[in-house]
């Protein structure tokens, strides 16, 4: 019995070890690079973060990434989570959800603009009964064209149901190639210089490559 019992965990431990990118303790939720930094702490030099909330005034927001996986700690130790919903060039879309002092659950939904070295958060703070707005600023690792890291080379307008080369410069080591939509195409052969992307259906699709710190973004037009 106690043979079987080891077997059983073994196949367990091989069977997890298998489970690249999950979280741990989460099976069921997939940490999916984004190819966009926007971690960094916080602050509107005019105010608090959050205009109107329950509870002690939400005034800067340590945020934590993990690919499109977020964290944010606000001033007051209260743990905020959630993720990054979409991406288009350096605008990322987020939702982050925790509990005020009150015990009060808010939800903050912005859109993140990151290029030159600065991102810009603005949204809405969302409560049962309170409504606010969200803005703040933090410096992160350069993003984007704007930044001038990493250049994208390659069509800006496709053929459905063929195949483009794109090619990266800029970046330092291999490189990690993304797509906003896998509905609309894959990419082939992330990690290299130059890379594949098969376009599928009529789209606008933002590629992203990330290497050594940096990133960079190409919208393509697919038809």
């Amino acid at each position: 019995m106690k043979k079987m019992l080891r077997a059983s965990l073994s196949i367990a431990v091989l069977a997890g070890a298998g489970l690249v990118g999950c979280e741990i303790g989460s099976p069921d939720t997939v940490i999916r690079e984004v190819g966009l930094v926007i971690a960094g702490f916080y602050a509107n030099s005019g105010g608090n973060l959050v205009s109107e909330n329950s509870g002690a005034p939400i005034e800067t927001l340590n945020l934590i990434q993990n690919g499109d996986d977020l964290q944010g700690v606000d001033n007051n130790g209260k743990v905020f989570r959630g993720t990054v919903m979409t991406v288009s060039g350096t605008a990322a879309s987020i939702q982050l959800t925790g509990r005020t002092t009150s015990g009060a659950e808010g939800t903050i939904q912005a859109t993140i603009d990151s290029a030159g070295g600065t991102a810009t958060m603005r949204g809405t703070w969302i409560e049962a009964s309170l409504f606010g707005t969200v803005y703040g600023t933090a410096t992160v690792p350069t993003n984007g064209g704007s930044g001038g890291s990493i250049a994208i080379s390659g069509a800006s307008t496709v053929t459905n149901n063929s195949a483009t080369t794109y090619t990266a410069s800029g970046g330092s080591g291999t490189y990690t190639w993304t797509v906003s939509s896998d509905s609309l195409g894959t990419i082939a052969g992330s990690g290299a210089t130059a890379v594949y992307a098969a376009n599928s259906t009529d789209g606008t699709q933002t590629i992203t490559a990330s290497s050594g710190g940096r990133s960079g973004s190409k919208t393509v037009t697919q038809q």
